[in-house]
């Protein structure tokens, strides 16, 4: 990841609303897109999809940038990169994710309170 050096808050707070302006549009090209292709974009669950994929967004641009965002380690802990043959190769580890939302299930039956 890249460091960041020497910069001021007037820059970090550009850099970080470029990358939250261009979330912004590349969200809604895709909600216009899905939408004009028949899907309910007005749903709940669709909206709230949309919310995690928009911070997923929001992560990679601010990584690009050197920053970090709290999705980062998630997309870390189930992405898995490597090179092979001089092609870039990835994994998604739907196993890992699975594992912690059991974990999470479990403490939610666990909670009497």
């Amino acid at each position: 990841m890249p460091k960041i050096l020497d910069m001021d808050a007037s820059q970090i707070q550009e850099d970080l609303g470029f990358c939250d302006y261009l979330t912004e549009g590349l969200m809604v090209n895709l909600i216009h897109n899905v939408g004009e292709n028949g899907f309910d974009i007005k749903e709940n669950k669709f909206i709230g999809d949309i919310s995690f994929l928009n911070e997923v967004i929001r992560g990679i641009l601010y990584r690009q940038m050197g920053y970090m965002h709290p999705i980062q380690s998630f997309i870390e802990f189930i992405v898995e990169t490597k090179q092979e043959d001089n092609k870039i190769k990835t994994n998604i580890d739907l196993n890992k994710l699975d594992n912690i939302i059991n974990i999470i299930d479990n403490g939610k039956e666990d909670d009497t309170s």
